[in-house]
Parts: C-alpha cells; structure tokens; sequence
C-alpha cells in the first residue's frame, strides 16, 4: 500500500455516535501528527502507548525491558513467552494475553506492583521431563466477551498453575 508523503486539508468531520452525557460532548483539542507518526499499524500502536499512561500497554511498548521466559518443549519450532508481569505471548506472530485486575473501578497494572520472580520451595512447577496437562473451562460465553480458566497440572496431578484469561470478541470492520 502507498504512503503519501504530504497531506492537506482544510476541514475536519467529527461524528459522534453516542454521546456520554446528555449535554452531548464537548471537544478538547486536536493533536495533529505527522505520517510518520502512523505509518505502519506498528508504528501507529507503538506510538500510541508511549504516549498513554504507564502500565496502560505492555512494558515492551511502552519502551521499557521486560524479561520471559520460554515455555515449550526445548527446539520445537512452536514456543511462548511468559513475562515477568504475567503477560503470555503464545507464540511468534500470535496474540498475547496482558494481566489487568480492576478494584473499585481503578485498573491495576503492571506498572502498579512489583513483582518478584521466585519457584515455590525453589522447585519447578513442572520438572523437567514431566507431562504437563492443560485443561481449559469457559466461565462466561457472552456476545462481546469470553473468560476462561485454565488449569496446567504435572503429570503426578499436582496443581502447578492456573491461567484466568478474558477474551475480546471482535466484529469484522470494527
């Protein structure tokens, strides 16, 4: 796709598609950026989060080091990423699930806490060479939103983790 170098324009349509009180909206400002800014969706959602509050995006895009960890099997081609926060990349070019807790409305972050990395008894969750058992139980199937548990145990039945995670059921075109 084409990126034009230059762009004007003289005039600006706003349409609001629900307002959020009844006095209607009001607008604020305009912040005009320049192509650059959005020139790939990348680039557009990277500079999105720089610019949001902290922990709002993930630490990677945020601009700050995160460290992970692989999960899978040692050289298999499919591997994930568990990061320090919590996050969970489930593998290259796929989705990743980023940790949020709300309490009393306020959204807890990453950027709210601070985590310390440790093994229960400095053992393994799972040893190495163990089976591990994933099995997964939808909690809520609604039109826009799904939530599932996931619960990973050893191959002697020990609980080693449980995984709550939302997902966000989108639309074609929006």
């Amino acid at each position: 796709m084409p990126v034009s170098t230059e762009t004007e324009t003289r005039r600006l349509r706003v349409r609001v598609l629900r307002p959020a009180s009844q006095e209607g909206v009001a607008l604020r400002g305009i912040d005009v950026k320049p192509l650059a800014w959005a020139a790939t969706p990348a680039a557009f959602l990277q500079n999105v989060a720089t610019t949001a509050p902290r922990g709002r995006y993930p630490r990677g895009m945020q601009g700050e080091q995160s460290y992970w960890t692989v999960l899978g099997v040692d050289g298999a081609k499919e591997e994930a990423l568990l990061g320090e926060d919590g996050a969970v990349e489930t593998g290259k070019g796929r989705f990743a699930i980023e940790p949020f807790l709300s309490v009393d409305g306020r959204l807890i972050t990453w950027a709210d806490v601070t985590s310390v990395p440790s093994l229960a008894d400095g053992d393994l969750p799972i040893p190495v060479g163990d089976v591990a058992k994933a099995e997964c139980t939808p909690l809520h199937r609604g039109r826009t939103t799904t939530v599932w548990q996931t619960r990973i145990t050893r191959g002697d039945g020990k609980l080693a983790a449980v995984v709550t995670q939302t997902q966000l059921m989108m639309t074609k075109g929006g």
